[in-house]
């Protein structure tokens, strides 16, 4: 149950190009949380820009009888002239029945390297990574809606920097689909991915369908893993 939540509190960015994305505006999107049929849970995703600077924060809540939990992703950097969603920190708070996390990474680009820290135990030491072009899994998904249109429709590999370790994130080319939203059916892009860690891709697979149009908003996510299926479904 942990992971899943997770991974759906991780794609609720967004993927693919999105010329009407403005920099400078907030925005917060809403979705409900389904395993198979029963609702479990409330998610959000809000960006909030402040002048070169930015803040994105995933927040999932679980109301079932399944789990108590309330976990929160935040991340907070700048955009420069040369590349947009820059991170400077990278901040995820997990409460899940008796499981708690306070874990961090900050993207020291003076020293040349990534430094992690668990807040609630001093002896969770990770490996030194170097800082590199990949982002934090926040900002590396937020930063796709700045592609060209092409970009949806063709595969790529992205690095990304998971607390421990630098991942790579690997997404199928988009295809086109259909998907229902607010009591319509609406035209999207279907793509899926993966993550692959020390050259081994994950079993757990997901697929994000976005809106196709120049909002490229996700409208629906599901995450394939040995716990069955889960959907999150933006709300209208």
């Amino acid at each position: 149950m942990k992971r899943w939540v997770w991974i759906m509190g991780l794609w609720l960015v967004g993927i693919g190009s999105a010329h009407a994305l403005d920099l400078k505006a907030a925005e917060t999107l809403r979705y409900r949380l389904y395993w198979g049929p029963v609702a479990v849970g409330d998610a959000q995703l809000e960006y909030v820009p402040q002048g070169d600077r930015y803040t994105l924060k995933a927040e999932v809540v679980d109301d079932s009888s399944l789990i108590e939990l309330h976990d929160v992703w935040h991340t907070t950097g700048r955009h420069t002239a040369k590349r947009a969603f820059v991170p400077d920190e990278y901040k995820v708070v997990q409460a899940e029945n008796s499981y708690r996390a306070d874990k961090s990474m900050l993207f020291d680009r003076k020293a040349g390297k990534v430094v992690y820290t668990n807040r609630l135990d001093a002896s969770d030491k990770g490996d030194e990574v170097l800082v590199s072009e990949a982002r934090d899994v926040l900002s590396t998904v937020y930063a796709w809606r700045l592609a060209t249109d092409a970009d949806v429709g063709q595969a790529a590999r992205i690095p990304m920097v998971s607390m421990k370790r630098e991942v790579v994130l690997e997404r199928k080319a988009g295809v086109k689909d259909r998907v229902q939203h607010g009591g319509k059916t609406v035209e999207a892009w279907r793509v899926e991915m993966r993550v692959i860690k020390n050259g081994k891709p994950s079993k757990d697979t997901w697929t994000v369908f976005v809106s196709d149009d120049v909002q490229r908003k996700p409208l629906k996510i599901v995450a394939s893993t040995k716990f069955g299926t889960f959907n999150a479904l933006l709300k209208p």
